[in-house]
């Protein structure tokens, strides 16, 4: 329920309420740079706090030690009662943050942002549509709900990354230069919503901006220049740009006191959707395990990840045409000029008189290897993107353990993977390679074991890169190597020395061997050939295929503790 009234507020300084955000003496320093230098301030329940100054001033820093994505060198800082530095998740669950950067998935629509956001914060699905047709009507979306993003205009874009941060009804909401490379009327509007919002929900507003216009909203500002705080108080111009409080009660019945409150005092009140909201939303973010949060942040990075897979067709082309064209010409041409030049028959084979089989039948699993490890790589160089893009902040900012954010994308990129390495699979009988239903049945867990440790390791070099060029050198330097060094296209034996060595480290050669005896073992040939063709060996011993898949899965567990660590480490 809130209402109007008809004087001004009084100034906040007076308030005897506990701070909602309270920071004292707050450093942050970059080698021998001093982005912060030792400030102070207290923001009220309920205000619209102004953080001004010009760029590089400290602002934007300020807000991310705030929000927990950097670790401030020294002082304290507490949001919503909750300790920045000691108790990051208790904050994360209790804001929200609108970027200085675009940070929305722009191959997504608007509502699919918002439902990703939601389940992110574990809206109950009884508030979620509701509450996303509430926020998108707040800013005028509510027709373009089902429009890709990448169709909107700048100032739609900023509308919609403000529905977003108020959608799960934090308490503080932080506002990174709101509006800035926005046209006045866009600006205008902008603050009309976010009155709007102070009129419906009790939220407390933190914005940087260094607009001078824009600081007059606010109930109080602090000015900061290089780092320090240099005036904090309330600007003259408010009391002439603010009609009068707004306050915001619950209570036992809304109906009754809206009607009391217009009969006794002729104060205009009204009761509201999103207040109502408000307060089931934030009881219920409080009272959800951490472990619940894990597995609802898992699940949403996964669908995210599978949603963008599936509708970018032209990826899902790209990445089917190399491995069948590596099939056909290697497989089917390769063998026949082989054949031509090797023997009578006309194809190439492998083995001895003991028993052989054909050269397709035998690289076929190392093609099936290639679309994984293909998909798999460069499924984790999404996480790359959204850090170039800024919607790995609006993950990392959610009241999630980071662990589920290395766990989703290494589960998207697995899934993703191991579904090329199906369709790989359907095509062996068009190229010739006999498949039984058993065999089938046995490679589906090969592959995503597979897909699974290759992922995990593109994530724990993904999560440490900063660009995409950085990302595709490393990529470009090592995909090559660790395909031909798996023995995907040749037995691994025979080799020097040192290649051998070398083949013992790939992690694809420990799951290409049981995935090559599965498919050989269709072709009738003899144990000791499929083994011959098949396995690693160390030192004369041949390393089973049980074996082989315990250390894989081994060395995928070992990638994604890296990547995980890399995420919950703050800067």
């Amino acid at each position: 329920m809130t209402a109007q009234l008809d004087h001004p507020p009084a100034p906040p300084a007076g308030d005897a309420r506990a701070p909602v955000i309270a920071v004292r003496g707050l450093v942050k320093t970059y080698g021998k740079v001093e982005a912060v230098r030792g400030i102070d301030l207290d923001v009220v329940p309920g205000e619209i706090f102004g953080f001004l100054g010009p760029n590089g001033a400290g602002k934007t820093t300020t807000i991310q030690i705030l929000c927990t994505l950097l670790r401030a060198t020294a002082g304290s800082a507490t949001v919503a009662g909750h300790d920045v530095d000691s108790d990051p998740d208790g904050v994360r669950s209790r804001i929200g943050l609108v970027f200085q950067d675009p940070s929305l998935d722009i191959q997504l629509t608007a509502r699919e942002n918002l439902d990703f956001h939601a389940m992110l914060y574990d809206v109950p699905r009884w508030a979620r549509r509701r509450r996303i047709d509430a926020v998108l009507e707040m800013v005028g979306l509510q027709d373009r709900a089902t429009s890709l993003v990448n169709t909107f205009s700048g100032g739609m874009k900023r509308r919609l990354e403000i529905a977003r941060g108020i959608l799960h009804a934090p308490q503080v909401l932080f506002l990174d230069e709101p509006t800035q490379g926005l046209d006045p009327q866009t600006r205008a509007r902008i603050w009309e919503y976010l009155n709007e919002l102070r009129r419906s929900e009790d939220i407390t507003i933190f914005m940087t901006t260094h607009y001078m216009d824009e600081a007059e909203y606010c109930e109080r500002i602090a000015i900061i220049d290089h780092g320090h705080i240099v005036a904090q108080g309330t600007p003259d111009q408010l009391k002439g740009t603010v009609g009068g409080d707004v306050v915001t009660a619950s209570t036992g019945d809304d109906t009754a006191a809206v009607a009391e409150l217009s009969a006794k005092l002729g104060v205009n009140a009204t009761v509201t959707e999103l207040a109502r909201d408000a307060v089931a939303l934030r009881q219920a973010a409080a009272q959800t395990p951490r472990w619940q949060r894990t597995l609802r942040g898992v699940y949403v990075i996964w669908y995210r990840d599978i949603l963008r897979y599936w509708r970018d067709r032209s990826r899902l082309a790209a990445s089917l045409a190399q491995p069948l064209l590596f099939l056909l010409v290697f497989g089917i041409g390769f063998s026949s000029a082989l054949g031509r030049v090797g023997n009578a028959s006309g194809t190439a084979s492998f083995g001895g008189p003991g028993g052989s089989v054909s050269y397709v039948q035998y690289i076929y699993p190392g093609v099936v290897g290639m679309a994984v490890l293909f998909t798999a790589m460069f499924s984790s160089m999404s996480i790359v993107w959204d850090r170039e893009f800024g919607f790995l902040k609006e993950i990392l900012v959610a009241p999630i353990d980071r662990t589920a954010v290395a766990i989703g994308k290494a589960l998207g990129g697995a899934t993703q993977a191991m579904f090329q390495g199906l369709i790989m699979i359907a095509f062996g009988p068009v190229v010739g390679v006999h498949l039984s239903v058993l065999t089938v049945l046995e490679v589906i867990p090969i592959l995503f074991v597979l897909a699974f440790t290759l992922t995990a390791f593109g994530v724990a070099i993904a999560a440490r890169m900063r660009s995409m060029q950085g990302f595709q050198v490393i990529m470009n330097f090592l995909l090559m190597p660790i395909f031909f060094l798996s023995g995907s296209l040749f037995p691994l034996v025979g080799l020097p020395a040192w290649m051998t060595v070398l083949t013992r480290v790939d992690p694809v050669a420990y799951g290409i061997a049981p995935l090559r005896t599965a498919v050989l073992s269709t072709t009738g040939a003899p144990g000791a050939v499929t083994r011959e063709l098949a396995s690693v060996t160390w030192f004369g011993w041949t390393v089973p295929s049980i074996l082989s898949l315990g250390i894989l899965a081994s060395i995928g567990a070992v990638c994604l503790a890296i990547g995980i660590r890399a995420f919950r480490v703050r800067d």
